[in-house]
């Protein structure tokens, strides 16, 4: 899917590499940490500034994440059991920006119009931004990025490459031999560690032909600012976008921010 969204920009299909993207939004756990651990720590920051040329980035990250969920969307992917659709197009933002800072110029330049950069400098400064903000406790929530990227031993990383890597994404970078089966067992436990053992497995398989994979892997843990009486939670009609169902919903009467459109109506609900 996310290919698709590339072509549409004119992107070259880069058949060698594999972007994996493994997203969380559920309950805190308090798993300690393993084996596993950042390169390099994130300097987290409350505040964030962005230039005129940053936030048309910030625009087109938002942009390309409803692009994102519509395909999604429409290709049935991405659901569980019960069809409920969750997906992560800021994990999918990060880490075609991880892909950009390779040396392939087209691809570069592609990423860049796809995600509304005019320049790999301009896109990274933003990207680090939002990694250092968005983790922070002054977005109300509690909410963990990481990154890595896995690289086949036959071919050495660029050292360029990694200190980008390490600099703006604070990526780990791991040589593993792809064609040995435990290499499926590490990544494993990699995203297993990173969703506070929510996402246990996010790969089945490796290819032999690829050369090295990208993997972000975000983790949410909110608690509403304005708890929800349970007492309140009832069954209700919902209409989606092809059959009514009905489902349990919360009630609370409280003031929020409130938007309507001829297609929606939306609240805008603040976590602690």
């Amino acid at each position: 899917l996310i290919q698709k969204l590339i072509n549409r920009n004119n992107m070259k299909k880069t058949a060698l590499i594999s972007i994996t993207l493994a997203m969380l939004a559920a309950a805190c756990s308090n798993d300690e940490s393993g084996k596993f651990g950042f390169i390099h720590e994130i300097p987290l920051s409350t505040n964030i500034e962005m230039d005129i040329d940053e936030l048309n980035v910030n625009s087109g990250i938002c942009n390309f994440s409803f692009d994102f969920l519509n395909e999604m969307a429409a290709s049935g992917q991405g659901r569980d059991n019960d069809n409920n659709l969750c997906i992560s197009p800021l994990s999918a933002s990060l880490a075609l920006a991880m892909l950009a800072n390779t040396a392939d110029d087209a691809t570069t330049a592609d990423i860049n119009k796809l995600l509304g950069a005019e320049n790999l400098a301009t896109l990274n400064s933003t990207m680090n931004k939002l990694i250092r903000y968005l983790p922070s406790r002054g977005t109300g929530t509690q909410l963990e990025l990481a990154n890595s990227a896995w690289f086949h031993t036959s071919y050495p990383i660029a050292q360029a490459y990694e200190d980008a890597l390490g600099r703006t994404f604070y990526a780990e970078t791991n040589s593993k031999d792809f064609d040995d089966p435990a290499t499926i067992d590490f990544v494993n436990g990699w995203c297993n560690e990173k969703s506070h053992g929510l996402i246990p497995s996010i790969i089945n398989e490796l290819d032999s032909r690829n050369i090295f994979m990208l993997v972000n892997a975000l983790y949410l843990c909110g608690k509403w600012s304005e708890p929800f009486d349970t007492a309140d939670t009832r069954d209700m009609n919902f209409t989606g976008s092809d059959r009514r169902v009905t489902t349990a919903m919360m009630h609370s009467e409280e003031k929020s921010y409130y938007l309507e459109s001829e297609l929606a109506e939306a609240a805008a609900i603040s976590f602690d």
